[in-house]
Parts: structure tokens; sequence; C-alpha cells
């Protein structure tokens, strides 16, 4: 392994260039002054510009064993082939997070959960879920879950998040614009691939008759799309280009919930996918609005959002009309956008399925009453025993990898202690803790893990 020395200059793949202060853990970190900060990297992330390194002997490598590191052993294997995926997954919880791909494997003691979520799923005449959980609960987790099986399974699916400083909920636009830039079509790959295949579908136009993506495979079929038509396909700039004008106002959920619907059928029945799944996280945060008129605004958009989902027929073509403030459905009350009056859906089937993720509060009642049927899913925080279960496996997996773990009854205190901690709910966070605790013994053997307590 190889060691840098303080004073050496350095490159970061992320970071550029900068130059090593100190080493830790005979050399597996190193303290470096980048340009604008000092920070902590590995190793192993850095490339030598200039001064001096030296190649450490095995016999200077971290220990494999918890014998050799003097702790009582579990008695599992001394010496346990460790997979990339291990690597992969304890890399993600030293941040909080868990890999897409091994998302399923790693979920503990939500089996009911997933159950409800794969037969919501599944249902295509359900086109709505509520999921109900408190912060730290695990909703994340479990959305993160939905989106690895349904791409599994076949389904178009884009990820998003509300973000209380942009007020992405009152402004319909900024959200269209996360989930055009987060879709992921299962064979194809972005948005922009999917509409390539879309125009390369035989026979006419797919999407004629839709007000925004007909007049855009069009124009691919055509070989005239320039950067500026697909920067407005992605909600980006003015999007005066091939799509027409795309308001940002907060009267405009109707055109992004057509554009969400126009691309739910064509998915579904150009391309042969499932359909499209849109995952929203943290919709409590669309109370977070500087006017109480841009919260009434975002319920209209996710009001007619889980309506268009859900293939409400009047949706279609019900007359718009003009009240005190803006214009609205005559029959449902949804806010229309004055510049663009189309419909909130397109075509029957839409093809769409969303889930909108909140904490406990008013929303719950609010989305009840647009919709009668509205399925919810409410969530507890994971349970002791199942948290316990997950640590050991964790501490297993450690020991795969480095020959380091706990014993078995230290598990189950450190485990009550990080839930003690952390008031029990913050799953990620205990789990990141506990891969830290595994690397403060792993590399200061004499030390006692309550000294950092």
């Amino acid at each position: 392994m190889t060691e840098f020395l303080a004073g050496a200059s350095v490159r970061h793949r992320q970071m550029g260039a900068g130059k090593v202060l100190a080493t830790r853990y005979r050399g597996y970190e190193c303290w470096v002054e980048f340009r604008s900060l000092r920070a902590w990297v590995k190793g192993q992330e850095l490339t030598l510009i200039e001064g001096a390194r030296r190649q450490r002997s095995a016999s200077n490598e971290l220990p494999v064993s918890a014998e050799r590191m003097g702790l009582p052993s579990t008695g599992r294997a001394k010496t346990v082939v460790a997979t990339h995926g291990d690597r992969a997954v304890l890399e993600a919880f030293r941040l909080g997070t868990v890999p897409d791909a091994y998302v399923e494997q790693w979920t503990e003691g939500r089996d009911d959960e997933l159950a409800h979520m794969a037969h919501w799923l599944d249902d295509l005449a359900d086109g709505s879920l509520l999921l109900e959980g408190a912060y730290g609960s695990g909703k994340s987790h479990l959305l993160q879950a939905l989106r690895t099986r349904a791409l599994r399974q076949g389904w178009a699916v884009s990820s998003s998040h509300l973000d209380a400083g942009e007020e992405s909920a009152a402004f319909s636009k900024r959200l269209y614009r996360q989930v055009a830039r987060g879709l992921e079509v299962p064979g194809l790959g972005r948005l922009e691939h999917a509409l390539l295949a879309l125009a390369d579908t035989p026979g006419p136009n797919p999407a004629e008759g839709h007000p925004i993506l007909g007049a855009v495979l069009d124009k691919i079929r055509g070989g005239k799309m320039r950067a500026e038509d697909w920067e407005a396909v992605l909600g980006e700039g003015d999007a005066q280009a091939v799509t027409g004008f795309l308001p940002d106002y907060t009267t405009s959920a109707n055109v992004y919930a057509n554009l969400l619907s126009g691309l739910g059928h064509l998915i579904t029945q150009s391309l042969g996918k499932k359909g499209l799944l849109v995952l929203v996280d943290e919709v409590e945060t669309a109370s977070a609005c500087l006017y109480a008129f841009h919260f009434r605004r975002a319920q209209s958009f996710f009001r007619g959002l889980t309506l268009a989902a859900s293939d409400e027929p009047s949706l279609l073509d019900e007359p718009v009309v003009k009240s005190k403030t803006c214009y609205v459905g005559e029959r449902s009350g949804l806010v229309y956008s004055g510049h663009r009056r189309v419909p909130y859906l397109w075509r029957i089937p839409s093809g769409l399925k969303v889930v909108l993720a909140t904490t406990p509060g008013a929303i719950r009642g609010q989305y009840l009453e647009w919709r009668k049927s509205q399925t919810l899913l409410e969530i507890q925080p994971l349970r002791a025993r199942a948290l316990r279960t997950l640590m050991e496996r964790v501490n297993q997996t450690y020991q795969a990898l480095y020959g380091v773990s706990f014993p078995e009854l230290t598990v189950t205190a450190l485990t009550g202690t990080l839930i003690e901690r952390f008031g029990g709910i913050a799953t990620r966070r205990v789990l990141k803790a506990f891969v830290e605790c595994l690397d403060f013994r792993r590399f200061n053997p004499g030390e006692r893990l309550r000294d950092i307590f």
C-alpha cells in the first residue's frame, strides 16, 4: 500500500490539486489542503504530483482479524473474501445512504410495508398512494426500495423531492424539471432517449394531438431539434422553443400534469413499459410558502396530479371558467393556466402512478377529501429488534471486509445506546454511527468505545 508523506503535492479527482499536511491510520487517510478547504480524504483517492511517498510492506497493513486486534472472537470465519457489493454498501452507510442496487437486500422489518407497496404497484386501477410517517421513520428508504422494484419490473421511474426554499410545489414547473431530469426508462435511459425511441416508432406520430409532445416528436423526426429545444423539454430556460410557452407561474399545474400524463400514456402504449411512476418526497414542505395562496396552488397541483393518475374522466373535457383570481375547472375547481388552458389529463389510460411521501399532519385530511378512495400507507419507526438485526448484518459484513467486529452483546448494547441517542427514529443516522464505531475500533484497537460518546 502506498502512503503519502506530509508535504506531498497530490491531486483529487473532484477537489483538484492540494498538499498533504498530515496522515492518519497508517496512511489510510490524508489531511489535505486544497485551494478552498482542508479535508480528510482517503489516500487511495489521491494521485501524486510531486513529493514523497513510501510503499508499506504487507506486515504494516491493517489487522485482518479480531484476534490480531486483541478483541474477543465472534466465532465467525477469520478469512472471508469480501465482494464489491459489500464494500459499496459500507461506503454508502458511512454517508447514511444505501446504494439502489442493494436497497432491497438491506431492508429489515418492513415486510408488510413492502408487500403493500408491491400490491399497489401491480394494481393499475389505483393511480396514487400517500405514504405517511414521521421524520426518520424510513419513508425515503421505502421510496428507494419501490423505485428499485419498479425499474426491475419495467416501469419508467422518476424520484424528486420538494424544496421549501424553491417553493417547488407552488411553482409546478420546478417540480416537473426535477421529474424530467431524474426520469429513468428501463432499457432506454433518460427522458431524451425515451423521446428519441418514440420518434423512431413506425407509423404516424404517437403523440399526435398532444399540445406539447406532438410538436416535439415531429421536430425529432425531422432532425431539427436544437440544444434549446432539448432544454425546453427538460423544463429549462424560457421554453420558447419547440414546446411552446411553458409558464413558471403558480397557476400552471395543468400544463405539467398534462405533460406527465402524456409521457405516461406514451411510455405505456408506444414503448411497451408498465407505465410512469413519479415519487415525490417531503411533500409536507409545500406548506412552507411565502404566501397562503402558494400553498393552495400547490394543493391544486397535487390534487390534479393524483386525479390524472387515477384516470379521472372529467379532467378530459371539463370547461375552464374565470374566477376572481384565476382560471379554474368548472367541475373540479382545479387551477388552470390562463396562458395554456390544456387539460390535466391527456388520454385514458394515463399510464401514470404517483406516490406522495409526507409527515403526519393536515395534508392527510386534505388528500382524503380530494379522493375518498385514496390509498394511504402509514409507517412507524423501525422496531428495535429489526434495527438490532440490521446492525448485526453490518457487523458481519464489516468482519468479512476488515476482520474486525463487535461481540454480540456489544452489538446489542451499542444499538440500544444509538437508539437512545438519536431518539429511535433516525435509522440512517444510527446505521452511520454504528459503522463509525466499527471504524473507531478498527483504527484505535487500544481505545475504549465509550470514550467517543
